[in-house]
């Protein structure tokens, strides 16, 4: 029961969180993409989090491949689905979601995607909230991915204090078995 759960959270986290990815059984979180007003990357973000719901709804597997973009309503999907069947769902589900104004259909089918990795997604997720809470909106910036309780941070952060700060944060946490840090000081 304890595990469904932190799963489930994990899941909505990562939801909210912007773009999910399984990639080579690694799953990556990353912010979506910075529209030019705060007011429309708040829209942008509500959106990829209806849609993602939507999809996760379709398939929990399918929504590890997904890449979801918006941009002022308009949505685009990447990465991989298994079956034909299951994209026209996915679209199908997407189309129905209040806001999406145009979708884009970049999916491949690819029968061999591979499984999702529960562990890997509920960490990713966990460490994004916990960056989110440790080093505020700067998090935005940063790509959190995970391969095996491997988790590589990714991205850029203003100051050598902050990369310290999200580095920490993620080696503290349970489950993480080590931390590779790309991030980049600077815009």
């Amino acid at each position: 029961m304890k595990e469904s759960f932190a799963f489930a959270l994990g899941v909505g986290l990562a939801a909210l969180s912007g773009c999910v990815q399984n990639n080579n059984h690694s799953v990556t979180i990353a912010a979506p993409t910075v529209p030019p007003s705060a007011a429309q990357y708040l829209q942008d973000g509500l959106l990829v989090a209806k849609v993602r719901a939507q999809v996760v709804a379709v398939d929990l597997d399918a929504a590890t491949h997904l890449g979801v973009h918006v941009h002022d309503g308009d949505v685009t999907l990447t990465g991989m689905v298994r079956t034909a069947d299951e994209r026209r769902r996915i679209d199908r589900a997407v189309r129905k979601v209040s806001g999406v104004h145009e979708l884009a259909d970049d999916m491949r089918v690819n029968p061999n995607a591979p499984a999702l990795s529960s562990g890997d997604l509920a960490l990713a997720a966990r460490a994004t909230g916990a960056l989110a809470g440790q080093i505020g909106v700067n998090a935005a910036s940063v790509r959190v991915s995970v391969s095996g309780g491997i988790v590589t941070l990714s991205g850029h952060v203003p100051s050598a204090s902050i990369d310290t700060t999200a580095r920490d944060t993620v080696r503290g946490l349970s489950g993480v078995k080590g931390v590779v840090d790309k991030l980049h000081v600077g815009h």
